[in-house]
């Protein structure tokens, strides 16, 4: 550690001394309170791509059999399949995204009932399904201040169709009643109780501290995404990251700094990871990281993307500038691999041989690591570089090391 005031050395590694008290930090980041209450299961963003692919479904069924002259209604089943795939490839983890969702659905309903063709007796007529049904289902899949909105959303899009083509009367007043009692009466409070067991069982999958995944949830819905590759053809990444730098910034610095640097971390690796992909705190310093559709070369191209290359993370505090260097290990799923367990503990194994190599290294003080050097002057918080002219005691420790010779100073794939 060096600060642009003085130079001191520890006495012992201060990383490691209390690791304890930072994994009992159960306080909430910036941006994580609250959050409980508009995460979106997995189990129920699975389900939201059949709501749009159903009415794309349904539509082409008529565009078939009933207006095969009208070409046009094949754009909105082309409309719908595309917005389906999009929550598919895409799963909503928020209760406002899949609200967008549905939003996205009852425009396409409006245009469908108002600007196509008067044949089809606009939103009271053949596809007024477009509205109820979407109505219905995310009533049933969204919490109630959220779904009270598409309900009203629903009945709006009713209305104002029939504003516009001149057909409100006692039959459009009944259909306007079969969206808002339906949804509210059935969908929403069904729809409540049967998330309560789900929401319970993905509690327990959720790190308190951060809000992401906790190991068990990782496994579990890292095996399903895992599996969703396997049937597109595509691969797979796993990344695991050791950040030992975060225990010492709370040893050297307070719990404050160190939330500061966990909260950003943390913004780092759901960047990386995107929208459809998987991060959890798998222990007390450690983040597992899983990576759809990249091989190993492009994961690698992500994370120095959003962490640099060498992978370091910088962010000033008053009167200095902390920066931090995790140690990743990363690979790529093997096609017939059965699930993520495996290859995560191996990775976990690697990573755990290279912060004991880099803590052997500081303890030594066996040269600077490149990062150290280019923050000369500020404040620095740095696992050492671990490097192939380290003499191990394990040989099969040594060779792991040999094909890693420059982790993390410049970003490497296992």
């Amino acid at each position: 550690m060096s600060t642009s005031t003085n130079r001191t050395q520890a006495s012992k590694p201060a990383p490691l001394s209390r690791p304890g008290n930072f994994a009992r930090d159960a306080r909430a980041p910036r941006g994580v309170q609250g959050r409980d209450d508009g995460r979106v299961s997995p189990t129920v963003a699975r389900l939201e791509p059949w709501v749009s692919w159903s009415l794309a479904a349904y539509t082409a069924w008529i565009a078939l059999f009933s207006f095969p002259d009208l070409p046009a209604l094949w754009l909105f089943v082309l409309y719908a399949v595309v917005l389906g795939k999009w929550c598919d490839l895409s799963p909503s983890r928020r209760q406002g995204r899949m609200f967008v969702h549905g939003t996205l659905l009852l425009c396409g309903a409006y245009f469908l009932h108002t600007h196509l063709s008067d044949r089809l007796g606009g939103a009271g007529g053949l596809f007024f399904f477009w509205a109820a049904i979407v109505t219905l289902a995310y009533a049933f899949m969204l919490r109630p201040r959220w779904a009270a909105g598409i309900v009203a959303l629903g009945a709006f899009e009713f209305m104002a169709s029939g504003a516009v083509l001149g057909t409100l009367g006692a039959s459009a007043i009944s259909q306007v009643g079969f969206l808002l009692l339906f949804p509210l009466v059935l969908a929403m409070p069904f729809g409540e109780a049967m998330r309560k067991p789900d929401l319970l069982v993905e509690r327990t999958r959720i790190d308190s501290a951060t809000g992401l995944l906790n190991r068990e949830g990782l496994l579990i819905h890292g095996d399903d995404l895992l599996h969703a590759c396997h049937r597109e053809k595509r691969p797979v990444a796993v990344a695991v990251f050791g950040c030992d730098d975060l225990l010492a910034l709370r040893e050297m610095y307070g719990r404050t700094i160190a939330r500061q640097a966990l909260d950003l971390l943390v913004e780092k690796f759901q960047a990386i990871a995107g929208s459809r992909g998987l991060v959890a705190r798998t222990g007390t310093a450690e983040f597992s990281l899983l990576l759809p559709g990249l091989n190993r070369d492009k994961a690698v191209e992500a994370i120095a993307r959003h962490l640099g290359n060498p992978l370091m993370l910088e962010f000033d505090v008053p009167g200095k500038e902390i920066v931090i260097a995790p140690v990743v290990v990363l690979e790529a799923a093997r096609a017939n691999e059965p699930s993520i367990e495996g290859l995560l503990a191996e990775l976990t194994a690697d990573m755990h041989i290279l912060m004991a190599v880099s803590r052997q290294e500081e303890a030594t003080g066996s040269g600077q690591s490149p990062t150290v050097q280019a923050a000369a002057g500020h404040a620095v918080v740095r696992r050492a570089t671990a490097s192939a002219s380290l003499t191990l005691a394990d040989e099969s420790n040594a060779a792991l090391m040999s094909m890693m010779p420059t982790m993390p100073a410049a970003l490497e794939a296992r």
